[in-house]
């Protein structure tokens, strides 16, 4: 039975960063469904209550809206980032840290192409530039590549565009398993064979999964776009949430079975999926029904290209021990566990860590963390943690939403079976109860109407005597 609690001031809006490129940070304001302000304040705070460089935006409420802050100095030491203009300022900081220069290595199975745009390898290639915060690392396998090469690779995002060898799908399999994130694109040069050994099916699973040329009637366009997944939240902005120019030729119909645990995260034309998460073992697996080719689709040539790749790319930054920014709850991979020796966190000057631990999950409360090893010569390892932005969302969660999933609840002038078994023996005892009042009234009843007969026996009686009196 639900019992709704609201607090009387509803107003509430969140931060969350989506980029720190080149020490300039990114943020998304997002507002409460039921907020009643629309006007916010974001600004930096090197000092506890004076905020510089503020910054006023307008964010209707249930909706989000992205920020571009100005750039920091260097020299100066890395601020807090305020919101100001809401009821609740429990989610109102949003702790920095600067970005390392970090190398991210790229492997991509399928055909080697310099110079032919009609190669996935030629455009993909090129959405990973390197910058000034990362160095990238693009290795390009083909079937007669040794595969040495990719076992040894410390890799941070598969692309899958060809049909796998046995061994290349179970090298794929272990790099899901471990935590990995893989994209495999269901194009012209891939199969159906690929996808399913990925997925494990069962045998009814593997009944039920179908993959066929779909019928394109011109192009299609992408809908029912998720913008609330990493995939699609820079687009969020109305400036940038147009996809209608954005077409596809040619694409795989794809249906998979309900037991599959699946994330649709876009659809072609409000009917069969486009883009889906597949979650397979710590990692996941981004199914792409069409490719990135001239001949396919206008994917690789639009501006939406790099951004969701790199995106795709960022997926397993939460598994990666070089980023710096983490959420509540989240699991942060120590650098080197064999040499770590404490952690100072908000809460705690410091936290030692037994020998040989690999992970990190006291990241229970938002700041900064500092990692000390027993080198003491190496820089000290330094990352942020705040909260999750889905936590900003106050509003009271609708009652369809809840029933989607899964819980059953009760109407408020229902009752429960257990209830209902109480209500029938309190039932049962009023009855033998009134049953026992009405033996008791009948008695009652009949007694009055002896006594009634009696009296009028006795009535008739002396009515006789007295008549035969007076003729006597």
């Amino acid at each position: 039975r639900l019992h709704p609690l609201q607090t009387p001031q509803t107003s509430n809006a969140g931060l969350q960063l989506l980029a720190f490129e080149k020490t300039q940070p990114t943020v998304r304001i997002l507002n409460a469904s039921d907020s009643k302000q629309e006007q916010f304040s974001v600004a930096y705070e090197w000092r506890p209550g004076e905020p510089e460089l503020t910054q006023q935006i307008y964010v209707p409420r249930g909706q989000s809206r992205v920020l571009r802050l100005p750039a920091l100095d260097s020299n100066l030491p890395t601020p807090l980032i305020k919101l100001s203009g809401d009821d609740h300022p429990f989610d109102n900081t949003l702790h920095i840290q600067p970005l390392k220069t970090e190398s991210r290595t790229i492997v991509h199975y399928g055909i080697p192409a310099e110079n032919s745009i009609e190669s996935p390898d030629y455009f993909v290639k090129r959405a990973f530039p390197s910058t000034p915060e990362r160095k990238i690392e693009f290795l390009t396998v083909d079937p007669a590549s040794p595969q040495v090469l990719v076992g040894t690779a410390n890799m941070d995002l598969m692309i899958l565009s060809r049909e796998l060898s046995g061994d290349e799908i179970q090298q794929v399999d272990e790099f899901l398993k471990q935590g990995g994130v893989a994209l495999l694109s269901l194009n012209d040069q891939s199969s159906t064979h690929s996808l399913k050994s990925l997925l494990s099916l069962s045998k009814e699973q593997d009944t039920a999964t179908e993959i066929e040329p779909a019928e394109v009637n011109g192009y299609a366009l992408l809908t029912n776009i998720d913008f609330e997944h990493k995939l699609f939240q820079m687009f969020q902005a109305p400036e940038y949430s147009d996809f209608t120019k954005l077409k596809f030729w040619r694409y795989q119909k794809l249906s998979l079975p309900d037991s599959l645990s699946h994330q649709v995260l876009a659809r072609f034309d409000h009917k069969d999926p486009a883009l889906v998460s597949i979650p397979r073992g710590a990692g996941r697996l981004i199914v792409s029904t069409f490719g990135w080719t001239p001949r396919e689709s206008q994917f690789a040539l639009s501006t939406k290209f790099v951004p969701i790749m790199n995106a795709i790319l960022n997926l397993k930054t939460e598994f990666d021990a070089s980023r710096t920014q983490f959420l509540v709850g989240q699991k942060v991979k120590l650098p080197d566990p064999v040499q770590t020796i404490q952690i100072s966190t908000p809460s705690e000057p410091q936290i030692q860590l037994v020998a040989g631990v690999q992970d990190f999950s006291e990241t229970v409360q938002p700041g900064l963390y500092q990692i000390t090893t027993e080198d003491r010569s190496e820089t000290t390892h330094q990352f942020a943690v705040n909260l999750d932005i889905n936590e900003s969302k106050t509003a009271l969660m609708p009652v369809e939403q809840l029933e989607a999933l899964g819980v059953k609840l009760i109407q408020t002038d229902q009752a429960t079976e257990k209830e209902m078994n109480s209500a029938d023996i309190q039932r049962r005892a009023l009855v033998r109860e009134l049953e026992q009042k009405q033996k008791l009234w009948r008695w009652l009843i009949l007694g009055a109407l002896a006594l009634l007969g009696l009296e009028t026996l006795l009535a008739k009686w002396f009515a006789d005597k007295t008549s035969a009196t007076r003729k006597a």
